[in-house]
């Protein structure tokens, strides 16, 4: 942990090459990490995957007395109430923060 996974991913870079140490991570770290910081010690080519052992879908859920019950809905009143609705995430460069700040990139939308 740490450093949004590049801590880890420096240690089992400089790790000896004997099957023993492996980095385990989702693989969001790779892609976000790189855009975050230039002060890392890995390079996305250190690593080769071998297994996918999860899988971790995204929903979308809003209070029940916001008047929406479809992501179009929820877009349309987005568009029409910039930076009045607030999103939860894990942290900057989280999933969820990712996934929310493409949310509104794609539908022009401004959201907190």
């Amino acid at each position: 942990g740490g450093g949004n996974g590049s801590i880890a991913a420096s240690l089992v870079k400089r790790a000896e090459a004997d099957g023993y140490t492996l980095l385990m991570q989702y693989s969001g770290y790779h892609v976000i990490s790189p855009h975050l910081t230039k002060a890392r010690t890995w390079e996305q080519g250190d690593f080769q995957p071998v297994a996918n052992v999860l899988s971790a879908p995204q929903i979308i859920v809003v209070r029940s007395e916001l008047p929406v019950k479809t992501l179009a809905e929820l877009v349309a009143y987005a568009k029409a109430n910039p930076g009045k609705l607030n999103y939860a995430s894990s942290g900057n460069g989280s999933l969820q923060h990712v996934t929310g700040a493409m949310l509104e990139q794609q539908a022009g939308i401004k959201m907190v």
